[in-house]
């Protein structure tokens, strides 16, 4: 207990020696307001304080600021602060807020004092002139004076239409400058472009550059691929960043763009320049066969088998691989031989972004089903692209190829149901035939007439066994049937689609293939998902090329059972997606 008791003395005695220099300040409070900058760019935002400062902490009310003119107040709720300090003595509590403004206009703009209220008395802040500059004029004739700036760089303001020019949003910022963040704008006018936005997957990084004499950093902050649809003059707006910067601290790394050193913080808003470009016209005339491809591409034709069965489907796939506008080359157009029919054709693109620019494959798939049977000639073409490095057309020679249709070999033959044969006496008046003249002819009608009874015996026979085993076996029946019961739902299908029941019509289109895999293959007629239906396609030694056609159908009517209105639009495709496949399978599921 004594010793508890001594130990409080010396804590009491040790804090009475530290506090007796203490001098205690007047009870005079003052309020005061200042910024982080008096000189300053329109967009630029800047930190208001306001606060009350005296011997003792106080309490301060919210202020209201008025309306200035050129000034708009960013968030109505400003923070709040509080501190201490302890010089020579003598205590001082401050205590105040922060807000956060954007100037709006050019010019000299007067911050009048502002009321606040502590400790239930009123007090009022000094006034404030702050310098506004307007920042494009300083930007458009100025630019190597300022401390930081945007810029957007083309690698080229004259392309041709459909070329890729590649655009660079820089920031030029001084050495005494650290940049702590920056958010570009949620949207960029570039009418009459397609864009894309390149990336490598890093972040910016600054690197030194000297312009006029003046050493500055400067950062690629967004990279993007334009591509001009149209020729003449078009306009690319500003971009705009805002960007958050900070004095460098005499510790800190300028090599690095990012750098969380440094003392007061400010906020401002960059624009770039808005830009014309004079885009050029592609050489007039456009030979036959040019498909708008504008870059460096290579171009292949390929046709998966030259040998198909009546009714099956043909695919002639082209590829464009290269760089450039890959998303606006068009199909190429091929002439279709006689004894084909051409669905709609499919189109697939693979777009990689790189930061030399867009590049990848665009590839498009001819469907053709052969309706004769017979040898047919794909013709030869030419397909063209524009070259914009050497300004004029190049083009790949695409052999032709040699096309056979054969007969489907699982064809059903019709036979004769009465197989009697009936013998007639011969009347009339008999011609006598020499001796010898017709020895061999009269062989050859015995030999037929003593085979042919035997022939019909055996076809009937096949027949009756054949008719018997689809009414006993169920497996037989539904295997033998197949074609023609997806025959009848895709039927079906069409007459759901005339009536606009497209729920009902994509329906029967999913069944009539589902289906015929599962006649085929004496599946459960119902319950089978479209993974399991796949996999039992695979145990039939199908091709990669058809199970994965076979999955994206399956795939895309599961989906489209979900909206199927807005599937009226690919009806045409997709019926004739639904036949080809039936016409695959025919010939992979035995």
């Amino acid at each position: 207990m004594t010793s508890a008791m001594l130990s409080l003395l010396f804590c009491f005695i040790a804090l009475s020696a530290h506090s007796a220099p203490l001098k205690i300040a007047d009870d005079e409070i003052t309020a005061s307001a200042s910024v982080n900058t008096s000189r300053i760019f329109v967009g630029e935002r800047f930190i208001l304080n306001v606060e009350v400062s005296g011997p003792s902490m106080v309490r301060v009310s919210r202020p209201e600021l008025p309306e200035i003119e050129g000034l708009r107040l960013l968030s109505p709720i400003p923070t709040s602060t509080n501190s201490f300090s302890l010089v020579n003595g003598v205590a001082t509590s401050t205590s105040g807020y922060r807000f956060t403004l954007q100037a709006d206009q050019p010019g000299t703009i007067t911050i009048p004092a502002i009321e606040l209220e502590a400790g239930g008395r009123i007090y009022r802040t000094n006034e404030i002139s702050l310098e506004v500059l307007d920042r494009d004029q300083m930007q458009q004739h100025h630019q190597e004076d300022r401390d930081v700036y945007l810029r957007l760089e083309l690698s080229n303001e004259t392309p041709f239409a459909g070329e890729q020019v590649n655009a660079k949003v820089v920031l030029y910022f001084k050495s005494e400058i650290s940049v702590t963040s920056y958010q570009p704008a949620a949207s960029w006018r570039t009418e009459g472009f397609w864009t894309e936005r390149l990336t490598d997957g890093r972040g910016p990084r600054a690197e030194t550059v000297i312009i006029n004499g003046i050493q500055y950093r400067r950062a690629v902050l967004m990279s993007y691929a334009l591509f001009p649809t149209r020729s003449g003059t078009v306009s690319l707006g500003s971009y705009r960043v805002s960007v958050n910067l900070r004095p460098t601290s005499r510790f800190g790394d300028t090599s690095r763009f990012f750098d969380g050193f440094g003392r007061t913080q400010r906020s401002v808003d960059l624009q770039t320049e808005a830009m014309e470009l004079n885009v050029k016209q592609l050489p007039q005339p456009q030979p036959i066969g040019f498909t708008g491809a504008v870059g460096n591409f290579s171009v292949s034709r390929t046709v998966a088998r030259s040998e198909v069965v009546i009714g099956e489907p043909l695919e002639i796939e082209t590829r464009f691989s290269g760089k450039g506008n890959i998303n606006l080359i068009n199909q190429p157009q091929y002439e279709i031989p006689a004894g084909y029919e051409r669905f709609r054709p499919s189109e697939q693109t693979d777009i990689r972004n790189t930061p030399e620019g867009i590049e990848g494959t665009k590839t498009f798939t001819d469907t053709w089903i052969a309706r004769r049977v017979g040898n047919f000639t794909l013709p030869a073409a030419r397909v063209y692209w524009f070259d914009p490095d050497a300004a004029r057309y190049r083009y790949r020679e695409l052999p032709e190829v040699q096309l056979a249709v054969l007969r489907d070999p699982d064809q059903e033959f019709l036979f004769v149901e009465d197989t009697r044969i009936r013998l007639n006496p011969a009347t009339g008046v008999a011609n006598w035939i020499q001796a010898g003249a017709g020895v061999q002819n009269r062989r050859l009608w015995y030999l037929i007439l003593g085979i042919l009874p035997v022939l019909v015996l055996s076809a009937g026979y096949a027949r009756r066994r054949y008719l018997d085993r689809l009414q006993t076996d169920r497996a037989f029946m539904r295997s033998r049937k197949a074609t023609q019961t997806a025959s009848a739902r895709l039927a079906q299908a069409d007459e759901q689609a005339a009536g606009e029941a497209w729920k009902n019509a994509f329906h029967h289109l999913y069944i009539s293939v589902t289906g015929f895999i599962s006649d085929r293959l004496n599946l459960s007629e119902t319950g089978l998902s479209n993974a399991y239906l796949v996999s039992k396609v695979r145990e039939q030694n199908a091709d990669q090329a058809l199970l994965n056609r076979l999955d994206r159908f399956l795939s895309h009517m599961s989906d489209i059972t979900y909206a199927p209105g807005e599937g009226r639009l690919s009806w045409q495709q997709d019926r004739a997606e639904a036949e080809a496949l039936i016409e695959l399978l025919k010939r992979n599921l035995k």
